[in-house]
């Protein structure tokens, strides 16, 4: 089974030990943890940004979006997102940041630089929704609210089976 060390920290005040420590003692005195892996590591780079402006970029549907990253700057993207339009609050992702396998780079497409991206929630392994960019509400710079890098705790199935009381979140904290 496995659990987000964030969400166990929003459950328990109180909980100042780092996760790998966490899993250690979790092990000592309850079931035994299997791993501490990290998970969207990518989050902690990845920030908010209001588009400015979109015009069409080459003869396809992609569009060149003007955006604004609150401390990084203006910044010009290409996306082919249906939903891209000047006014909302994306997920925009910065050259030299991994998404999964994927490094996003600085790329010419369609004539026009592309400094990073604008996300998806799949994209970024937030959602499943991949049908368009994020759209949310915060200040250009900010992080994207409810999003943040985390530790996955994982403890054997096999050691919790016989206590219900572990079969949750609620439970281990």
């Amino acid at each position: 089974m496995k659990f987000s060390y964030n969400w166990l920290r929003e459950l328990i005040d109180t909980i100042e030990t780092p996760a790998s420590e966490l899993g250690r003692l979790i092990t000592m005195k309850t079931a035994e943890c299997e791993a501490v892996e990290p998970f969207g590591a990518h989050l902690s780079t990845v920030c908010a940004a209001r588009v400015l402006s979109v015009e069409p970029a080459g003869s396809g549907h992609n569009k060149k979006a003007v955006l604004d990253t609150g401390r990084f700057g203006r910044k010009t993207v290409v996306c082919g997102a249906p939903n891209c339009r000047s006014g909302i609050t994306s997920a925009w992702v910065p050259p030299g940041t991994r998404l999964g396998t994927i490094g996003i780079e600085t790329a010419a497409i369609d004539g026009v630089t592309s400094e990073g991206m604008l996300a998806s929630g799949a994209e970024l392994g937030v959602n499943r929704d991949a049908a368009g960019i994020l759209e949310f509400e915060a200040a250009p710079g900010d992080p994207i609210p409810g999003c943040a890098p985390d530790q996955i705790i994982e403890i054997d199935n096999k050691a919790i089976t016989h206590r219900p009381d572990l079969w949750g979140h609620h439970g281990l904290a």
